[in-house]
Protein backbone atom coordinates (compact mmCIF):
# COMPACT_ATOMS: atom_id res chain seq x y z
CA UNK A 1 0.00 0.00 0.00
CA UNK A 2 0.94 3.66 -0.31
CA UNK A 3 1.38 4.00 3.47
CA UNK A 4 3.68 0.99 3.73
CA UNK A 5 5.81 2.18 0.80
CA UNK A 6 6.19 5.58 2.44
CA UNK A 7 7.23 3.96 5.74
CA UNK A 8 9.86 1.88 3.93
CA UNK A 9 11.23 4.95 2.18
CA UNK A 10 11.45 6.83 5.50
CA UNK A 11 13.18 3.87 7.17
CA UNK A 12 15.69 3.68 4.29
CA UNK A 13 16.35 7.43 4.56
CA UNK A 14 17.02 7.12 8.33
CA UNK A 15 19.32 4.14 7.77
CA UNK A 16 21.36 5.96 5.11
CA UNK A 17 21.61 9.08 7.30
CA UNK A 18 22.89 7.02 10.25
CA UNK A 19 25.38 5.25 7.95
CA UNK A 20 26.63 8.60 6.68
CA UNK A 21 27.07 9.89 10.25
CA UNK A 22 28.95 6.76 11.30
CA UNK A 23 31.29 7.01 8.29
CA UNK A 24 31.95 10.69 8.99
CA UNK A 25 32.91 9.88 12.61
CA UNK A 26 35.21 7.09 11.40
CA UNK A 27 36.97 9.44 8.99
CA UNK A 28 37.00 12.51 11.27
CA UNK A 29 36.44 11.72 14.97
CA UNK A 30 36.07 15.46 15.70
CA UNK A 31 32.67 15.25 13.97
CA UNK A 32 31.43 13.59 17.18
CA UNK A 33 32.28 16.77 19.11
CA UNK A 34 30.25 18.94 16.73
CA UNK A 35 27.11 16.85 17.34
CA UNK A 36 26.54 18.28 20.83
CA UNK A 37 25.30 21.58 19.39
CA UNK A 38 22.81 19.94 17.03
CA UNK A 39 19.50 18.15 17.56
CA UNK A 40 21.04 14.76 16.72
CA UNK A 41 21.48 13.56 20.33
CA UNK A 42 17.91 14.49 21.20
CA UNK A 43 16.62 12.65 18.10
CA UNK A 44 18.72 9.55 18.88
CA UNK A 45 17.43 9.42 22.46
CA UNK A 46 13.85 9.67 21.22
CA UNK A 47 14.46 6.90 18.69
CA UNK A 48 16.20 4.69 21.24
CA UNK A 49 13.33 4.90 23.75
CA UNK A 50 10.81 3.92 21.09
CA UNK A 51 9.01 0.70 22.01
CA UNK A 52 9.04 -0.48 18.41
CA UNK A 53 11.85 -2.95 17.69
CA UNK A 54 13.48 -2.55 14.28
CA UNK A 55 16.94 -2.31 12.74
CA UNK A 56 16.95 1.50 12.82
CA UNK A 57 16.27 1.58 16.57
CA UNK A 58 19.24 -0.76 17.04
CA UNK A 59 21.40 1.31 14.68
CA UNK A 60 20.40 4.50 16.53
CA UNK A 61 21.46 2.95 19.85
CA UNK A 62 24.82 2.00 18.30
CA UNK A 63 25.44 5.53 16.96
CA UNK A 64 24.43 7.01 20.34
CA UNK A 65 26.96 4.75 22.11
CA UNK A 66 29.71 5.73 19.62
CA UNK A 67 28.99 9.46 20.09
CA UNK A 68 29.14 9.12 23.87
CA UNK A 69 32.28 6.97 23.87
CA UNK A 70 34.18 9.44 21.68
CA UNK A 71 33.22 12.78 23.27
CA UNK A 72 33.04 14.05 26.86
CA UNK A 73 31.03 17.02 25.59
CA UNK A 74 28.35 14.63 24.33
CA UNK A 75 28.33 12.82 27.68
CA UNK A 76 27.60 16.11 29.44
CA UNK A 77 25.02 17.16 26.84
CA UNK A 78 23.16 13.87 27.24
CA UNK A 79 22.79 14.61 30.95
CA UNK A 80 21.09 17.92 30.08
CA UNK A 81 18.65 15.94 27.90
CA UNK A 82 17.74 13.54 30.78
CA UNK A 83 19.57 10.82 28.86
CA UNK A 84 20.39 8.73 31.94
CA UNK A 85 16.71 8.33 32.72
CA UNK A 86 15.94 7.46 29.08
CA UNK A 87 18.65 4.80 28.90
CA UNK A 88 17.62 3.25 32.22
CA UNK A 89 13.97 3.10 31.20
CA UNK A 90 14.92 1.40 27.93
CA UNK A 91 17.06 -1.16 29.79
CA UNK A 92 14.32 -1.69 32.42
CA UNK A 93 12.01 -3.10 29.73
CA UNK A 94 14.21 -6.21 29.78
CA UNK A 95 13.86 -6.85 33.53
CA UNK A 96 11.21 -9.50 32.94
CA UNK A 97 11.42 -10.23 29.23
CA UNK A 98 14.59 -11.47 27.52
CA UNK A 99 15.58 -9.98 24.15
CA UNK A 100 13.47 -11.87 21.63
CA UNK A 101 16.10 -12.01 18.88
CA UNK A 102 19.67 -11.02 17.98
CA UNK A 103 18.41 -7.55 16.97
CA UNK A 104 17.16 -6.85 20.50
CA UNK A 105 20.28 -8.42 22.05
CA UNK A 106 22.44 -5.95 20.11
CA UNK A 107 20.10 -3.09 21.05
CA UNK A 108 20.38 -3.92 24.77
CA UNK A 109 24.16 -4.23 24.50
CA UNK A 110 24.34 -0.77 22.88
CA UNK A 111 22.19 0.72 25.66
CA UNK A 112 24.61 -0.62 28.28
CA UNK A 113 27.61 0.70 26.28
CA UNK A 114 26.01 4.15 26.16
CA UNK A 115 25.27 4.08 29.91
CA UNK A 116 28.84 2.96 30.69
CA UNK A 117 30.20 5.90 28.70
CA UNK A 118 28.00 8.38 30.60
CA UNK A 119 28.84 6.78 33.99
CA UNK A 120 32.51 7.64 33.47
CA UNK A 121 32.01 11.38 33.89
CA UNK A 122 31.78 12.91 37.35
CA UNK A 123 28.70 14.96 36.44
CA UNK A 124 26.66 11.78 35.87
CA UNK A 125 26.97 10.41 39.41
CA UNK A 126 24.13 12.45 40.94
CA UNK A 127 21.86 11.57 38.01
CA UNK A 128 22.63 7.86 38.44
CA UNK A 129 21.77 8.10 42.13
CA UNK A 130 18.54 10.03 41.50
CA UNK A 131 17.42 7.59 38.79
CA UNK A 132 18.07 4.57 41.09
CA UNK A 133 20.52 3.09 38.57
CA UNK A 134 22.15 0.82 41.16
CA UNK A 135 18.81 -0.83 41.98
CA UNK A 136 18.20 -1.65 38.32
CA UNK A 137 21.75 -2.89 37.69
CA UNK A 138 21.58 -5.25 40.69
CA UNK A 139 18.20 -6.60 39.49
CA UNK A 140 19.65 -7.20 36.01
CA UNK A 141 22.69 -8.97 37.50
CA UNK A 142 20.50 -11.29 39.55
CA UNK A 143 17.79 -12.07 37.00
CA UNK A 144 19.27 -11.74 33.52
CA UNK A 145 22.19 -13.94 32.53
CA UNK A 146 22.97 -11.95 29.37
CA UNK A 147 22.94 -8.65 31.31
CA UNK A 148 25.24 -9.71 34.18
CA UNK A 149 28.49 -8.53 32.66
CA UNK A 150 27.33 -5.17 31.20
CA UNK A 151 25.40 -4.36 34.41
CA UNK A 152 28.53 -5.03 36.51
CA UNK A 153 30.56 -2.91 34.09
CA UNK A 154 28.15 0.03 34.56
CA UNK A 155 28.48 -0.36 38.35
CA UNK A 156 32.27 -0.39 38.10
CA UNK A 157 32.38 2.88 36.14
CA UNK A 158 29.68 4.46 38.33
CA UNK A 159 31.30 3.54 41.67
CA UNK A 160 34.80 4.69 40.73
CA UNK A 161 35.78 7.55 43.05
CA UNK A 162 32.17 8.05 44.20
CA UNK A 163 31.38 7.44 47.87
CA UNK A 164 27.61 8.00 47.68
CA UNK A 165 27.16 5.50 44.83
CA UNK A 166 29.30 2.99 46.76
CA UNK A 167 26.85 3.41 49.66
CA UNK A 168 23.88 3.04 47.32
CA UNK A 169 25.32 -0.14 45.81
CA UNK A 170 25.40 -1.72 49.28
CA UNK A 171 21.88 -0.44 50.07
CA UNK A 172 20.66 -1.90 46.75
CA UNK A 173 21.84 -5.36 47.93
CA UNK A 174 24.66 -5.49 45.41
CA UNK A 175 27.03 -7.37 47.72
CA UNK A 176 25.24 -10.70 47.16
CA UNK A 177 25.82 -10.96 43.40
CA UNK A 178 29.17 -9.15 43.68
CA UNK A 179 30.68 -11.75 46.02
CA UNK A 180 29.01 -14.59 44.11
CA UNK A 181 30.89 -13.52 40.97
CA UNK A 182 34.02 -12.92 43.07
CA UNK A 183 33.92 -16.61 44.03
CA UNK A 184 33.70 -17.53 40.35
CA UNK A 185 29.99 -18.35 40.21
CA UNK A 186 27.65 -17.45 37.35
CA UNK A 187 29.97 -18.15 34.43
CA UNK A 188 30.53 -21.64 33.09
CA UNK A 189 33.92 -22.34 31.56
CA UNK A 190 32.53 -23.99 28.42
CA UNK A 191 33.27 -21.80 25.40
CA UNK A 192 36.18 -19.43 24.84
CA UNK A 193 33.74 -16.50 24.84
CA UNK A 194 32.32 -17.53 28.23
CA UNK A 195 35.84 -17.84 29.68
CA UNK A 196 36.75 -14.37 28.39
CA UNK A 197 33.53 -12.95 29.86
CA UNK A 198 34.38 -14.61 33.17
CA UNK A 199 37.81 -12.94 33.22
CA UNK A 200 36.31 -9.53 32.36
CA UNK A 201 33.65 -9.94 35.06
CA UNK A 202 36.37 -10.80 37.59
CA UNK A 203 38.26 -7.61 36.72
CA UNK A 204 35.16 -5.44 37.23
CA UNK A 205 34.40 -7.19 40.54
CA UNK A 206 37.95 -6.63 41.83
CA UNK A 207 37.78 -2.93 40.90
CA UNK A 208 34.39 -2.51 42.62
CA UNK A 209 35.62 -4.20 45.82
CA UNK A 210 38.66 -1.91 45.90
CA UNK A 211 36.41 1.14 45.45
CA UNK A 212 33.99 0.02 48.17
CA UNK A 213 36.79 -0.47 50.70
CA UNK A 214 38.48 2.80 49.69
CA UNK A 215 35.34 4.97 49.59
CA UNK A 216 32.96 3.66 52.25
CA UNK A 217 33.28 5.53 55.53
CA UNK A 218 33.65 3.51 58.78
CA UNK A 219 30.21 2.30 59.79
CA UNK A 220 27.45 -0.14 58.90
CA UNK A 221 27.93 -0.34 55.13
CA UNK A 222 31.70 -0.79 55.29
CA UNK A 223 31.24 -3.38 58.05
CA UNK A 224 28.88 -5.32 55.77
CA UNK A 225 31.67 -5.59 53.17
CA UNK A 226 34.20 -6.68 55.82
CA UNK A 227 31.72 -9.23 57.21
CA UNK A 228 31.47 -10.84 53.76
CA UNK A 229 35.21 -11.54 53.82
CA UNK A 230 35.01 -12.99 57.33
CA UNK A 231 32.00 -15.29 56.77
CA UNK A 232 32.16 -19.04 56.02
CA UNK A 233 35.58 -19.55 57.57
CA UNK A 234 37.13 -16.67 55.58
CA UNK A 235 36.79 -18.51 52.24
CA UNK A 236 36.75 -15.19 50.37
CA UNK A 237 40.17 -14.32 51.81
CA UNK A 238 41.46 -17.59 50.37
CA UNK A 239 39.98 -16.58 47.01
CA UNK A 240 41.54 -13.12 47.33
CA UNK A 241 45.04 -14.55 47.77
CA UNK A 242 44.40 -17.13 45.03
CA UNK A 243 43.63 -14.26 42.63
CA UNK A 244 46.70 -12.37 43.87
CA UNK A 245 48.81 -15.42 43.02
CA UNK A 246 47.18 -15.81 39.56
CA UNK A 247 47.83 -12.20 38.53
CA UNK A 248 51.28 -12.07 40.14
CA UNK A 249 52.29 -15.31 38.42
CA UNK A 250 51.03 -14.00 35.08
CA UNK A 251 53.26 -10.93 35.47
CA UNK A 252 56.36 -12.90 36.42
CA UNK A 253 56.04 -12.71 40.20
CA UNK A 254 56.53 -9.95 42.73
CA UNK A 255 60.31 -10.04 42.23
CA UNK A 256 59.94 -8.77 38.65
CA UNK A 257 57.68 -5.95 39.88
CA UNK A 258 60.33 -4.98 42.45
CA UNK A 259 62.92 -4.84 39.65
CA UNK A 260 60.60 -2.61 37.65
CA UNK A 261 60.32 -0.19 40.58
CA UNK A 262 64.11 0.06 40.70
CA UNK A 263 64.77 0.30 36.94
CA UNK A 264 65.25 3.48 34.94
CA UNK A 265 65.25 3.76 31.15
CA UNK A 266 62.36 2.09 29.37
CA UNK A 267 60.54 1.43 32.64
CA UNK A 268 57.54 3.55 31.71
CA UNK A 269 56.80 1.60 28.53
CA UNK A 270 57.27 -1.68 30.37
CA UNK A 271 54.99 -0.42 33.15
CA UNK A 272 52.22 0.39 30.64
CA UNK A 273 52.56 -3.10 29.12
CA UNK A 274 52.28 -4.62 32.59
CA UNK A 275 49.17 -2.55 33.38
CA UNK A 276 47.54 -3.97 30.27
CA UNK A 277 48.70 -7.46 31.18
CA UNK A 278 47.07 -7.50 34.63
CA UNK A 279 49.12 -5.16 36.85
CA UNK A 280 46.11 -2.85 37.35
CA UNK A 281 44.08 -5.76 38.77
CA UNK A 282 47.01 -6.78 40.97
CA UNK A 283 47.22 -3.22 42.32
CA UNK A 284 43.48 -3.28 43.06
CA UNK A 285 43.93 -6.61 44.88
CA UNK A 286 46.75 -5.00 46.88
CA UNK A 287 44.38 -2.17 47.88
CA UNK A 288 41.76 -4.70 48.98
CA UNK A 289 44.34 -6.62 51.04
CA UNK A 290 45.68 -3.40 52.62
CA UNK A 291 42.18 -2.25 53.58
CA UNK A 292 41.29 -5.63 55.06
CA UNK A 293 44.53 -5.66 57.07
CA UNK A 294 44.01 -2.12 58.35
CA UNK A 295 40.47 -3.00 59.49
CA UNK A 296 42.12 -4.51 62.56
CA UNK A 297 40.05 -7.72 62.55
CA UNK A 298 42.53 -10.16 64.05
CA UNK A 299 40.98 -13.32 62.57
CA UNK A 300 41.26 -11.86 59.07
CA UNK A 301 44.82 -10.66 59.65
CA UNK A 302 45.92 -14.11 60.80
CA UNK A 303 44.21 -15.80 57.84
CA UNK A 304 45.81 -13.40 55.34
CA UNK A 305 49.31 -14.03 56.76
CA UNK A 306 48.71 -17.80 56.72
CA UNK A 307 47.40 -17.98 53.14
CA UNK A 308 49.99 -15.54 51.79
CA UNK A 309 52.77 -17.67 53.27
CA UNK A 310 51.23 -20.82 51.78
CA UNK A 311 51.76 -19.28 48.35
CA UNK A 312 55.28 -18.14 49.25
CA UNK A 313 54.49 -14.42 49.69
CA UNK A 314 54.99 -11.97 52.53
CA UNK A 315 52.53 -9.25 53.58
CA UNK A 316 55.18 -6.64 52.71
CA UNK A 317 54.78 -7.65 49.04
CA UNK A 318 51.50 -5.68 49.11
CA UNK A 319 53.33 -2.41 49.73
CA UNK A 320 55.56 -3.10 46.68
CA UNK A 321 52.47 -2.81 44.46
CA UNK A 322 51.21 0.35 46.14
CA UNK A 323 54.37 2.42 45.79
Amino acid sequence: SEGERKEEEEADAVFHTLTLLENMIDLKPEVAEAVKDSSILRWLLKRVESGESDSNRTYSSEILAILLQTSDANKKRILELSGVETLLQAIAKFRKADPKDSEEEEYLENLFDALCAVAMVKESKEELLKAEAMDLMVIMMKKKRTARLPAMKVCNFALTDCAFLCEQFVTSLGLGPLFGFFMGKGFDKGSKKRREQGVEMQEHVISILANLLQRLAPGNKRNRVLAKFAEQDCEKLDRLVELWHEYSDKLGGVASLKRLNQSGDGAEEEYLDLLEGGLYCLQQLALINANLWSSGVESMQKRLVFVFQQYGYEMCDISTLLK
